[in-house]
């Protein structure tokens, strides 16, 4: 038996996403016959559940193999950048990934947004959301934004819900003050990210640069709780600033694409 070569399975591939693109009908009716259809599914999930409990040894050694790691991650890579692409083209008339907001293009920092808020219907993050709109034939109501747009319009979203009695107004003001304060100490002036350069004061974040593990506050304490503690114990070295972009990508990879490139 002759296996297909690495270029001709991508060519498989390639071909296979542009005739679902080409022919979204026909698509959609296969998915909701062989795969959404109530009971495929679960017969299909059965059928997994009950070959794991028994070979148990081979899904053992399947899971250990390196070989196969990497192809899971791959294939996840490959699934979410044809995500990316697929919005950015309807979005921002982009034949690649951007962000719709700024124009980032860095695929390392782009994200699937819920244009109109996370539904109790969708509450889907990371591979799993990209799993259901591939199945879903990429639905409307999703865009590409990086991780700085991201936050900063989730936070206008989250500002909009708040209280606007004098008390609370007082107390966020001092907490955003706050928050300035230690920014600006480790920022060694005006607060920016110490990887990017990035300085919207509300998609800033406090880093802990060896990460989290051998930290003296306690390890619940985020946002203005760990301000605080760095300001009682006049900012100890070990911290750093990040925007909400960088610091993302430096906790998946350990290293934040920024850096990886220099």
């Amino acid at each position: 038996m002759i296996l297909p070569t690495d270029d001709e399975k991508e060519k498989r591939r390639a071909y296979q996403r542009s005739w679902q693109r080409n022919n979204p009908d026909k698509t959609r009716q296969y998915y909701q016959t062989y795969v959404t259809k109530p009971g495929v599914r679960e017969k299909r999930n059965a059928r997994s559940r009950k070959y794991t409990k028994e070979n148990p040894e081979k899904i053992r050694q399947r899971n250990q193999d390196p070989k196969w790691k990497q192809a899971r991650v791959d294939i996840h890579r490959n699934h979410r950048i044809e995500c990316l692409k697929i919005y950015s083209k309807r979005i921002s008339n982009s034949s690649e990934p951007i962000c719709s907001k700024c124009g980032h293009k860095d695929e390392g920092f782009l994200q699937i947004d819920h244009i109109y808020g996370v539904t109790s219907k969708d509450g889907r993050g990371g591979s799993a959301l990209i799993v259901y709109l591939r199945r879903n034939n990429y639905p409307e109501g999703y865009q590409v934004l990086c991780g700085n747009c991201n936050w900063l319009k989730h936070f206008d979203v989250r500002k909009k819900k708040l209280s606007n009695k004098p008390y609370n107004i007082k107390k966020r003001q001092s907490w955003q003050d706050l928050k300035k304060e230690v920014f600006t100490h480790y920022s060694k002036g005006k607060p920016k990210c110490n990887c990017c350069g990035f300085d919207n004061i509300t998609a800033l974040q406090i880093d802990h640069i060896e990460g989290r593990r051998n930290v003296r506050h306690r390890k619940s304490d985020y946002g203005r709780l760990v301000y605080y503690y760095l300001r009682r114990n006049n900012y100890p070295e070990g911290y750093q600033v990040l925007c909400s972009m960088c610091n993302l990508a430096k906790h998946n990879s350990e290293k934040c694409p920024h850096q990886e490139s220099t």
